[in-house]
C-alpha cells in the first residue's frame, strides 16, 4: 500500500470483489474449477485490468451493467443526467398538460354557467313583461266600481290574483307556476300563511312536472316555501327544503345572486342551531358573491354584510364585526337615504355593537332611532326586533318605564306580523324586565307563554325551553314561592 501511495484498506477494497475471484478461482482444490490453462489465467487478468467482466465470476445482466459503468462512468453519468432531464420534463410537461386541461374545463364550465345565466335572465325578462301585463289587470280591476262601489282590500286583490292566474296564464304553465309563487309570497307578507301554503304546494308540483327537480324553477320554487317554513317555525323542514336549493343552485348558478339569498338563508337556519360557525362560513361566501354579481352599491350587499357582521357579534368578535356594519351603513344611506328600511337595519346593527360594548345609552337611542324608520315604513317584523333590543337595553340601565312602553308596542306590532322565534325572544325579554323591577303578576305570564311557545313548534328549540324555564323558576324563587318552583 506504501508503494501504491494508498492505505491498507483503501488497497483491501480495491483488491476485493473481481481480482479475489480470479485468485480463488486460480488456487481451487478442484482442478475442474481451475483456469484450464496460463493463457486462460491471464486473460481473465487482463479483462479485470479492462474493467471488463471476468471469467471468474458468474455472469448476471446486473454484474455486466456494474462493469459497464465502472468502464465508461463519464458517459454514464452524462446518460443519466440525460435521462434524468427526460423524465422530469415528461414529467412536467404532463402536469402542466393536466393543468392546462384543467383550467380549460374550468373555462368551459364558467362559460356555460355564463350562458345559462344569461339564458335565465333573458327567460325571466321574458316573463318580468308577461307578469307586468298580469298585475296591470290584477290594478286595473281593484277599481271600487268593479267591487260593487267599495274599496277592496289586499286579501280581496290576493284572492283575485289567485283565481285569475289559473284563467290567464294557461299557455305558459310554467309561467303560471311562477305567478302562483309571487301570489304566495305576497301572501306570507300579509300574514296569510294558510293561502301562501296552499300555492307553494300547487307551484312547486307544477314546476316538478315541467322542469324537473334539477331546474332553477324548482330551487326558486324551494327558496318561497323555505322562507314560508321558516317564518312558521319549522326549521328542520326549511333547512332540507333550502339545503336542496343550494345543491341545485351550486350546479350551474355557484355565482348567481340567487345562490346568496339561499347561503344566507341556510346561514340564519344553522345560527338558530347553534351551529354558529357554519353560519359565518356560508355567510362569507354569500357576501363575496353577492358583490361580485351586484356590486358594492347594491342592497344586497349591504344586507349581507350587516348580517355577516351581526353574526360576528355574537361570536364574540366585535373588532371584525365593526368594518362590516360601518360598510353596510354607508351603502344603504347612499343607495336608499335615510329614511329607508334596510338603513334602519343597518342602524339597528350599529346599535347592537354599542349595546355590546357597554355603550348603553346610545344603544338605546339608536334602536329608538331605528323603530322610528321602521315606524314610519310600517315594517312591523324590524320593527319588533328593534323596539325588543331597545326595551333590553333600556331595562339593562334601570329605565323600566321606558323600557315597558317600547315592550308594549312590540307586543302589539307582532300581533300583526312576526316569526316565531320573534316572539318568543320578545315575550321572554319583557317578562325578565318586569321581573327585574319587580313586577311579578305581570311577569310570570310572559315567561310561561314564552317557554310555551319554544315547545309548541314542530322542532323545539331546548335553548328556549331552558331558558324560559329558568327565568320562570327565579321568578318563583324570588317569590318565596319553593313548592311552585319544585
Amino acid at each position: 500500500s506504501a508503494l501504491r501511495g494508498t492505505s491498507p484498506e483503501r488497497l483491501r477494497r480495491q483488491l476485493r470483489g473481481d481480482l479475489d475471484t480470479i485468485v480463488l478461482k486460480a488456487l481451487s482444490d478442484e482442478p475442474a474449477r481451475r483456469y484450464g490453462s496460463a493463457q486462460a489465467f491471464g486473460e481473465d487478468l487482463q479483462r479485470w485490468l479492462d474493467g471488463q467482466p471476468v471469467e471468474a465470476r458468474p455472469d448476471s445482466r446486473l454484474y455486466r451493467a456494474r462493469r459497464f459503468i465502472g468502464r465508461h462512468r463519464l458517459g454514464t453519468a452524462a446518460a443519466a443526467v440525460m435521462v434524468l432531464s427526460l423524465a422530469t420534463g415528461a414529467l412536467v410537461a404532463t402536469w402542466q398538460a393536466r393543468e392546462a386541461n384543467r383550467q380549460a374545463q374550468e373555462a368551459r364550465r364558467q362559460t356555460l354557467e355564463a350562458e345559462r345565466q344569461t339564458q335565465e335572465a333573458e327567460r325571466q325578462t321574458k316573463r318580468a313583461e308577461q307578469v307586468k301585463d298580469f298585475l296591470v289587470g290584477i290594478f286595473r280591476a281593484s277599481s271600487p266600481r268593479e267591487w260593487g262601489g267599495k274599496e277592496p282590500t289586499a286579501r280581496d286583490l290576493l284572492e283575485l290574483g289567485a283565481q285569475r292566474v289559473d284563467g290567464e296564464l294557461v299557455g305558459d304553465p310554467l309561467l303560471r307556476a311562477a305567478m302562483q309563487r309571487v301570489i304566495g309570497e305576497i301572501a306570507v307578507s300579509h300574514g296569510d300563511f294558510e293561502r301562501a301554503d296552499a300555492l307553494f304546494r300547487t307551484s312547486m308540483d307544477e314546476v316538478r312536472r315541467l322542469a324537473g327537480e334539477d331546474s332553477k324553477d324548482y330551487a326558486d320554487a324551494l327558496h318561497a316555501r323555505a322562507n314560508l317554513l321558516y317564518l312558521k317555525g319549522d326549521y328542520a323542514q326549511a333547512t332540507q327544503a333550502i339545503e336542496r336549493e343550494v345543491d341545485i343552485l351550486r350546479r350551474g348558478f355557484r355565482r348567481h345572486p340567487d345562490m346568496a339569498q339561499a347561503l344566507g338563508m341556510l346561514a340564519s337556519l344553522r345560527q338558530l342551531g347553534g351551529r354558529l360557525d357554519e353560519a359565518i362560513v356560508l355567510r362569507r361566501e354569500a357576501v363575496d358573491i353577492t358583490r361580485h354579481a351586484r356590486g358594492r352599491e347594491h342592497r344586497d350587499y349591504a344586507e349581507q354584510l350587516l348580517e355577516l357582521g351581526q353574526l360576528l357579534l355574537m361570536a364574540n368578535h366585535a373588532d371584525e364585526a365593526r368594518p362590516l356594519l360601518d360598510e353596510s351603513l354607508q351603502v344603504s344611506r347612499a343607495v336608499y337615504g335615510p329614511d329607508s328600511v334596510l338603513f334602519a337595519n343597518a342602524v339597528n346593527g350599529q346599535a347592537k355593537l354599542m349595546g355590546d360594548a357597554g355603550d348603553l345609552a346610545r344603544a338605546a337611542d339608536g334602536f329608538g332611532a331605528a323603530a322610528a324608520i321602521f315606524r314610519k315604513a310600517q315594517s312591523a317584523q324590524e320593527l319588533v326586533m328593534a323596539l325588543t333590543n331597545q326595551g333590553h337595553v333600556l331595562c339593562r340601565t334601570g329605565r323600566f318605564a321606558e323600557a315597558a312602553r317600547s315592550y308594549e308596542e312590540a307586543l302589539q306590532a307582532q300581533a300583526r306580523f312576526a316569526s316565531r322565534l320573534q316572539i318568543e325572544t320578545l315575550k321572554r325579554s319583557y317578562g325578565r324586565c318586569l321581573g327585574d323591577a319587580g313586577l311579578y303578576a305581570k311577569a310570570e305570564p310572559l315567561l310561561r307563554d314564552a317557554a310555551g311557545l319554544a315547545q309548541g313548534g314542530s322542532e323545539p328549540d331546548r335553548g328556549f325551553v331552558l331558558g324560559g324555564a329558568s327565568l320562570t323558576l327565579r321568578l318563583l324563587v324570588r317569590q318565596g314561592r319553593i313548592a311552585d318552583a319544585v
